[in-house]
């Protein structure tokens, strides 16, 4: 299992980024690490072994500014809402649906139990 854990960095405004694999065992076993790339060239990935006895760097900074850039551009390449409250709104409405149709099924279940038969 790959996760990416951030981390807020207050005194410089970034946040730190690492790209975790986790062994079978669920433990951290290897991080991504992001070499090369520039104008000429493209980056590339490599999987660097961790040691548990040692604090590791993550695998990059983002600044918060363009670290929400990048949130908000995984939201949509990935079809999440860019704007949360947004899918607040919607969460809301579907929940309002869902207790009217559950009042009109406890309405129905009631009349049909009270009917002799």
């Amino acid at each position: 299992m790959i996760r990416a854990y951030l981390t807020p960095d207050l005194a410089s405004f970034q946040t730190r980024v690492s790209i975790v694999q986790h062994g079978s065992d669920g433990a951290p076993s290897r991080i991504l690490r992001i070499t090369g790339g520039g104008q000429d060239a493209p980056a590339s990935y490599s999987w660097e072994e961790i040691d548990p006895s040692i604090t590791v760097t993550p695998t990059f900074n983002l600044d918060d500014l363009v670290a929400r850039a990048l949130l908000d551009g995984l939201a949509d390449h990935f079809a999440g809402a860019d704007d949360l409250r947004a899918l607040r709104r919607d969460y809301d409405h579907e929940r309002a649906r869902v207790d009217k149709l559950t009042d009109s099924l406890t309405t129905i279940a009631r009349t049909l139990a009270s009917v002799d038969p």
